[in-house]
């Protein structure tokens, strides 16, 4: 990899890490963007905290709200009793954690070394840690079909209608 195709991908890193956290952590964007520093990385952080900011003037902020993709977040509306309690504060740190380690794993990785008894912090490593027992819970029913597809096969049960092909070698 050439030397410009390095700094465009880490500019391109950047730009993703400036937009959420611009999204999520303002402020953060904000400390960051006022770094002095010439980098790709930087120039990218600062090119996303730019666009977010932008696409947050065009659009209203609650257009981003009605436009949920599936995730499962902290929703005091839908189970009152469950959350009653729980900071305002924890429950946007949980959200944000959650998100961001959806969409962005490698930023989730950083903010979690943040150390703060905060409850957005706290709210922040409990998202994140929901989100990573989802996928360890996804890759063990992965495998787990795997391994009954294979057994199957082992036992010389019939293959399902839709496997039944693959096996078989063509005619001549």
């Amino acid at each position: 990899m050439d030397e410009d195709a390095k700094k465009a991908l880490e500019f391109e890193k950047g730009f993703n890490d400036g937009y959420m956290l611009a999204l999520y952590r303002p402020d953060t964007a904000d400390r960051l963007a006022e770094i002095e520093k010439d980098t790709p990385r930087l120039n990218g952080i600062r090119a996303g905290r730019d666009q977010c900011n932008y696409d947050q003037s065009r659009y209203e902020r609650n257009s981003y709200a009605q436009d949920k993709t599936q995730h499962k977040t902290l929703d005091k509306d839908k189970e009152p009793e469950r959350y009653e309690g729980v900071d305002a504060e924890y429950q946007q740190g949980f959200n944000q954690g959650y998100v961001i380690t959806k969409h962005l794993p490698e930023l989730s990785d950083h903010l979690a070394n943040v150390k703060s008894d905060a409850p957005s912090i706290e709210g922040f490593h409990e998202g994140r840690s929901e989100r990573m027992l989802e996928l360890q819970k996804d890759m063990r029913i992965s495998k787990s079909k795997t391994a009954i597809r294979d057994t199957d096969h082992d036992l010389g049960k019939e293959p399902k209608e839709k496997d039944k092909d693959k096996d078989i070698e063509p005619e001549m």
